[in-house]
């Protein structure tokens, strides 16, 4: 879906969304899939300009932890089976994004713009897996264990810069100064099962694997970024052929 609705003679909406449903040659596999891009633009005079836009994307897929390589080309392993638990919750990935940009033109040769954005992003997994360094292959048998692993991050982005095309010492410049601030905050968790929920052997095939109740969360990060940056560019048109670009950038 993808549509325009003009608001008056100085603003516009537009939202682009697809969804999909689609399963995989691996048995039991399927994956949702759901994207929307909303944007608004409005002119608040010839000057002045205001762009927004939002992005939203979710993706559920029911976790696939594969075939040990030691088995995967002996006989009689299918490699299209589900070698995990079929009722384990989807593993569930939501990203969030919203930009502005305002934009105004204080002169023909001088344009000032200040842009905002806001990111969040979600990644909530469960899988069930073979653990073979604390569980070994029994010949064509595995141990299957569980576990989930959710990580948060948010970050927010402020940057303002001014643009100034012109003349100066007999050459064309296109010099480009501004400011950046930037912080993140990183969570992460952890929490394992480590008795086997049951011994799956790759040559019979599904064994109808239970996932059982979801571990606890055992193990907990939080990391805080911010970072200030302070950048200048310069591109300098030295005759009809010749362009020199001479750039620099400090952050802490």
């Amino acid at each position: 879906v993808d549509a325009n609705l003009p608001l008056g003679e100085k603003a516009g909406f537009r939202i682009a969304a697809e969804y999909s449903d689609s399963e995989s040659y691996i048995d039991e596999v399927t994956t949702q899939r759901l994207t929307v891009h909303p944007s608004l633009a409005v002119a608040f005079s010839d000057a002045t300009d205001l762009v927004l836009r939002g992005q939203y994307s979710r993706i559920e897929q029911l976790e696939y932890s594969g075939i040990p390589t030691a088995v995967a080309r002996l006989p009689n392993v299918d490699t299209f089976q589900f070698t995990s638990a079929p009722d384990a919750p989807d593993t569930v990935v939501e990203n969030t994004m919203l930009t502005a940009e305002l934009t105004h033109r204080f002169s023909p040769n001088l344009t000032g713009t200040v842009r905002a954005r806001y990111y969040e992003s979600s990644f909530d997994e469960f899988a069930s897996f073979p653990f073979l360094s604390f569980f070994p292959l029994a010949g064509t048998q595995a141990a299957i264990i569980r576990g989930q692993l959710p990580t948060d991050i948010e970050e927010t982005t402020i940057d303002a810069s001014l643009l100034w095309q012109g003349e100066a010492l007999g050459l064309q410049h296109t010099l480009l100064f501004g400011a950046t601030w930037d912080g993140v905050d990183y969570r992460v968790g952890s929490g394992f099962a480590f008795a086997p929920i049951g011994v799956i052997d790759y040559t019979v095939g599904p064994q109808g694997l239970s996932f059982g109740t979801i571990p606890a969360i055992t193990g907990e990060q939080a990391n805080e970024y911010r970072t200030l940056a302070f950048y200048v560019q310069d591109e300098i048109k030295v005759g009809d052929r010749l362009t020199v670009l001479l750039s620099g950038r400090y952050a802490e």
